[in-house]
């Protein structure tokens, strides 16, 4: 823990300026795809909760199923599980208290009789028997990385150039889950992006997401970051260098990055990153830290405020679409003097051609939500507005 903290403080040490500016990522396609669509809003519906828990969703896992969801608990060490249906008010159908007290950010069921957890203390994979919590294996993708950074470091190395000082460790919440497709998982990885360190890539394999075989256990960083990223300081903090994942057809994963207009399909097989546009209209260009003086000046985060970004991405296997969600600059709520960002989804086929783009309404009831699909539609989870007993969530549906 110790050396992962020293890492830590390390990455955020070398989150220097590159000299000079540098231009921002400009959405050159935008005025071709501008087409807008609609959703309908199909159903509403209030996960109930107790007083220990907070009223807003950390990591959630959705079972296609048995058709239920379960949240993480991770203050008071427990998964709570909600048989999804008709009703507009759910109480959990199950509680599982979990069997070790380390702090987690994400989970995997595998089955009925064990479960995966992404230990945040350590910065590592644990498998464990749901019967009586006995650890079955555990492995910290960032370990050999972390020795050989750290036994640069004492040995008084300058490692502002060390490749695996980019490798980043593994960060889990509700918009970058542990994604699991054929007999491997994979997690999105914080903090590896090199240009924030006023490095460019010059030709390195920046990885921005680990796997991990779960019969052998081997670890490979496979995904890299896309072209955007050579250039530029991309800040620090969680704006624009944590990329998100989704599983897609067959043994392929959606890659969503911050700071670019295109989304891609990684091919698991070929190890193959092919991008198409995906873009939204209201996205004029994205801005690095270091593109012009006022935002040098500016803290990391007020900078990032003013820039939009690209956020989570899903596959809805019912209807064959895909959903990017797109974030914009923040604004006021004047009525409650609050925060929020507008949010735009854009809308892919199956084979990931554009359709459209649709403007959440309200953004400023959503804030900057959780995302997961069932038969239902999208589900977008809501602001809980001073509600503490409940965690609600709307159900949304392309009119296509």
């Amino acid at each position: 823990m110790f050396k992962r903290k020293m890492l830590l403080t390390l990455v955020s040490l070398f989150a220097i300026l590159a000299c000079g500016t540098t231009n921002g990522q400009d959405n050159k396609e935008r005025s071709k795809y501008n087409k807008r669509i609609e959703f309908e809003k199909t159903k509403s519906y209030s996960l109930v909760i107790d007083t220990l828990m907070m009223p807003v969703v950390s990591y959630l896992e959705y079972n296609e199923d048995s058709h239920r969801l379960s949240l993480l608990d991770a203050g008071n060490n427990r998964i709570c599980t909600y048989q999804l249906g008709t009703q507009g008010s759910i109480d959990p159908s199950a509680t599982t208290i979990i069997g070790f007290g380390d702090r987690k950010s994400g989970f995997l069921r595998f089955s009925g009789d064990s479960i995966l957890f992404f230990d945040d203390n350590a910065s590592s994979l644990r498998l464990f028997s749901l019967s009586d919590w006995t650890e079955r294996w555990s492995i910290a993708p960032f370990e050999a990385i972390e020795k050989s950074a750290t036994a640069h470091v004492e040995a008084g190395n300058d490692i502002s150039t060390f490749d695996a000082l980019f490798y980043g460790i593994p960060y889990l919440d509700y918009a970058h889950p542990m994604v699991r497709v054929g007999n491997s998982v994979y997690l999105p990885l914080l903090g590896s992006e090199p240009s924030e360190m006023g490095v460019p890539l010059d030709g390195r394999f920046v990885p921005s997401v680990v796997s991990i075989d779960l019969d052998t256990r081997a670890i490979d960083y496979p995904i890299p970051f896309s072209p955007v990223y050579d250039e530029g300081n991309w800040g620090g903090g969680f704006f624009f260098r944590h990329t998100s994942i989704a599983p897609y057809k067959g043994e392929k994963l959606l890659v969503s990055y911050p700071a670019d207009h295109k989304l891609y399909a990684w091919d698991i097989a070929d190890k193959k990153l092919d991008g198409v546009y995906a873009g939204a209209y209201d996205i004029e260009r994205i801005m690095p830290k270091d593109s012009t003086e006022e935002y040098i000046r500016m803290e990391e985060e007020e900078w990032g405020s003013t820039q939009p970004r690209y956020a989570m991405v899903v596959y809805d296997r019912y209807r064959d679409f895909i959903y990017r969600i797109a974030a914009l600059p923040v604004k006021r709520d004047t009525e409650t003097n609050t925060e929020y960002r507008p949010m735009v989804i854009i809308v892919l086929d199956g084979q990931m051609n554009y359709i459209g783009e649709w403007t959440i309404p309200h953004s400023e009831a959503y804030g900057f939500s959780s995302f997961f699909v069932t038969p239902d539609g999208l589900n977008i989870e809501r602001k809980n507005d001073g509600d503490d007993d409940h965690i609600s969530f709307d159900v949304y549906v392309p009119k296509l």
